[in-house]
């Protein structure tokens, strides 16, 4: 599990999934499917907290996900509003940040491919608007010197037809 790109040389992978901007040079890029967001909480957070407005949220501690730090200030505009720093804790993986939030310990942004799970279970509900856009998106990512392999051709054409269950906002 790697958070950023790194050498396909130095490793024995033959391509990566990875979620951000299509920077990572030396590589040829899929554009898999695009990010949406939902601020969740848990039902009694939500019982314990007015949560009608921006400012309502913005006086509330926020999760934070270490590999997506423009995810609030994104969700912010998305509500019409002004990014602002909100307080919270930090993390390295969604499981923690669903499992805080399940916990009643803040605000998690969540990708809705994870919110809606959670949501439909009755573990989180969502804040304000649901499904807003933020920068970056999934990419496949292989060396371009891998782009002939067959193998890697067949996965990249299964994966572009799998991406299709996820619409761009």
């Amino acid at each position: 599990n790697r958070t950023r790109p790194f050498l396909f040389a130095d490793t024995r992978f033959d391509a990566a999934i990875y979620f951000g901007e299509p920077t990572w040079s030396g590589v040829n890029h899929l554009k898999l499917f695009d990010e949406t967001v939902t601020a969740c909480v848990s039902p009694a957070f939500a019982q314990a907290h007015r949560m009608e407005s921006l400012e309502d949220v913005s006086n509330l501690p926020m999760l934070h996900l270490e590999s997506r730090s423009s995810f609030w200030t994104d969700w912010f505009e998305g509500q019409g509003g002004q990014p602002i720093e909100g307080s919270g804790m930090l993390m390295d993986q969604f499981s923690m940040v669903i499992q805080a939030a399940i916990s009643g310990l803040g605000i998690a942004l969540l990708p809705d491919y994870l919110a809606q799970i959670e949501i439909s279970e009755g573990r989180l509900v969502p804040v304000l608007k649901q499904g807003v856009s933020v920068r970056g998106a999934y990419w496949l990512v292989w060396p371009q010197e891998k782009s002939s392999n067959v193998a890697l051709h067949a996965f990249r054409d299964w994966l572009t037809r799998q991406s299709e269950y996820f619409p761009s906002p």
